[in-house]
């Protein structure tokens, strides 16, 4: 198994913070400064991705709906 040497020398609550800047940066499709190396790292990955699309799709529709029903 290959470790991130971005999380290598840190403390706890630096890795997690790393983690939580990962899950944003991958929310948000904003490029983030390291690779997934493990198979959970992919999979939390694909489900946020999913996440972020029914987030998006949710909303998107919420706002059409509300814009187009008379009040």
């Amino acid at each position: 198994r290959k470790d991130n040497e971005d999380l290598q020398n840190r403390s706890i609550v630096s890795q997690l913070t790393m983690s939580i800047w990962y899950c944003f940066g991958n929310f948000v499709e904003y490029g983030v400064d390291f690779d997934v190396c493990t198979a959970a790292g992919r999979i939390l990955t694909v489900g946020l991705h999913i996440l972020s699309l029914i987030l998006v799709a949710s909303y998107t529709a919420n706002l059409a709906s509300d814009l187009t029903i008379a009040k």
